[in-house]
């Protein structure tokens, strides 16, 4: 359902960028998202929400809001089926036609400039060629306290890297035409997260990512976060307990499936070798799999990341 009509004129930036905001219940937090894109120093972008049944005054939240900007906002229904099913449905349903496309969550505040310096990066791409941007976060209490800065990342985005961790929060994700045309042919892939997919997908696909290491929103962190942030030393025990659990290797295998759907769409050889290869560190054999796990050349971003994966590999988590 269209709220408001495209009557927006004299913009003034001229590539378009729609941000993808997935909403569910969002009252307690929605109203500072949707300003922080108000503020944006970056003029030129349309809202498309997709809302998954909320039952409280969310819509009447961004129907109120869609009244007061010039910018266009459009409202359809999600489909139902979890947070990740309903970003992919931007993706793979009717096309949104843009330059650039941003995630958005509905509880975070996007800093002043975050579409300004994503913009600012694509437009050094070449034309045709998948991009990625994403980056730090400010963490934020559910008040609003500040809690510090999301890790910076040490080693450069790349496939093996997205293989085996996703380093690209799509709270601050902002991607390409290209990009999005490689989502929507890879259609409503069960993967357990859309950003991580979207991060597997670029680099899989001869993509650039870049991760800024200025923040560019703050992230808020309270009890119903799907998804807390990757930080401190609960972070890295939280994930050795999925790991212990076998969430881990259940997410890996979303993904190993999906990856094969689309490997038609791969940059070179050298990509399916590495997807290849991957396989052998989920051998029987425990030699077989750290050899695997060699040969790949698969990383993760800090060195408890990486005991974790050998760790992964002894125990037939992978």
């Amino acid at each position: 359902m269209s709220v408001k009509p495209d009557g927006q004129e004299n913009l003034r930036h001229r590539k378009s960028v729609a941000i993808l905001l997935c909403t569910k219940n969002g009252e307690k937090y929605l109203e500072e998202q949707l300003a922080s894109y108000q503020q944006q120093t970056y003029s030129n972008w349309r809202l498309y929400v997709s809302d998954d049944g909320s039952t409280d005054n969310t819509l009447a939240i961004i129907r109120r809001f869609a009244d007061r900007v010039p910018n266009p906002v459009e409202i359809k229904s999600g489909p139902g089926e979890g947070f990740v099913q309903n970003f992919l449905s931007f993706l793979s349903g009717p096309a949104i036609t843009a330059d650039y496309f941003a995630y958005s969550d509905q509880d975070d505040i996007w800093l002043p400039d975050k579409l300004e310096r994503a913009i600012a990066w694509h437009e050094t791409i070449p034309p045709g060629q998948p991009a990625l941007y994403c980056g730090r976060v400010q963490v934020i209490s559910a008040d609003g306290r500040d809690l510090g800065l999301s890790p910076r990342i040490p080693r450069m985005p790349s496939f093996k890297n997205a293989l085996v961790e996703n380093i690209a929060s799509g709270n601050t994700s902002v991607f390409n035409v290209a990009a999005r045309n490689l989502l929507g042919a890879a259609g409503m892939a069960s993967v357990v997260l859309h950003d991580w997919w979207t991060y597997q997908v670029v680099t899989a696909c001869g993509g650039q990512v870049w991760y800024d290491m200025q923040p560019c929103l703050k992230y808020r962190q309270h009890k119903n976060n799907v998804i807390g942030a990757n930080r401190g030393l609960y972070a890295h025990i939280r994930r050795a307990w999925r790991l212990c659990r076998g969430n881990y290797k259940s997410n890996i295998n979303h993904n190993l499936k999906e990856l094969r759907n689309i490997e038609a769409l791969f940059a070179n050889r050298e990509i399916q070798e590495v997807l290849d290869n991957f396989q052998k560190t989920r051998s029987p054999s425990m030699l077989m799999r750290l050899n695997g796990l060699r040969e790949t050349g698969v990383y993760r971003q800090d060195k408890l990341g990486n005991m974790g994966l050998v760790m992964a590999a002894l125990l037939k988590k992978m």
